[in-house]
């Protein structure tokens, strides 16, 4: 426990716990969050949402808009940096993951075919934006990579992102895809 990083990340895990749902340490955990992190007016953040960080230092790593809702149950992982814009919604038990760990297996043959596998792990952050007005449907998940989450756009509850979803466009299905996009002239994408 030695490593503030450690410390944090058990600080926010144990804010998002629903205890702090209770009357009066609800107060507490709204503090802690604004203090915390650089957030508008108005957000949304019920007990029982994680919000943490266990690689990122930076204070800057999250930005909440104003009138930001955040359902029940929603896992937010900042590590790679996460700026959620206005009026954006997330629903219950959403999964937002911005950073991942890649294994670099080598096999090294050794004898009769004998094979030893080496693995390196790698800390990949990747920034996420979440345009002005999105909406996230119960437990979506966005998988690490993703860069934005367009303004206006809809994923369908339940629906796996693996990559950029464009303005004013609905995606559903694991893998997500663009099932409806409206084209809106002021747009510049």
């Amino acid at each position: 426990m030695n490593n503030p990083n450690n410390f944090r990340y058990l600080v926010q895990s144990f804010l998002g716990t629903t205890f702090f749902g209770l009357p009066g340490l609800s107060a507490i955990r709204k503090r802690w969050y604004k203090r915390k992190f650089n957030m508008g007016d108005k957000p949304y953040i019920p007990s029982g949402v994680m919000l943490v960080s266990p690689h990122s230092t930076s204070p800057d790593a999250i930005c909440i808009g104003n009138r930001v809702n955040i359902g029940r149950k929603v896992f937010i992982d900042y590590s790679g940096g996460l700026t959620i814009e206005d009026d954006v919604t997330i629903g219950r038990e959403a999964l937002i993951v911005t950073h991942r760990h890649f294994r670099q297996i080598a096999r090294t043959m050794l004898g009769e075919g004998e094979a030893v596998v080496k693995q390196e792990g790698d800390f990949h952050p990747t920034p996420l934006t979440i345009g002005q007005g999105a909406y996230i449907g119960a437990r979506a998940i966005i998988l690490p990579g993703v860069k934005s989450i367009g303004r206006n756009a809809v994923i369908s509850a339940g629906s796996v992102v693996r990559k950029s979803v464009p303005n004013n466009s609905i995606v559903e299905g694991n893998p997500a895809v663009v099932v409806f996009q409206a084209r809106n002239p002021s747009d510049t994408d």
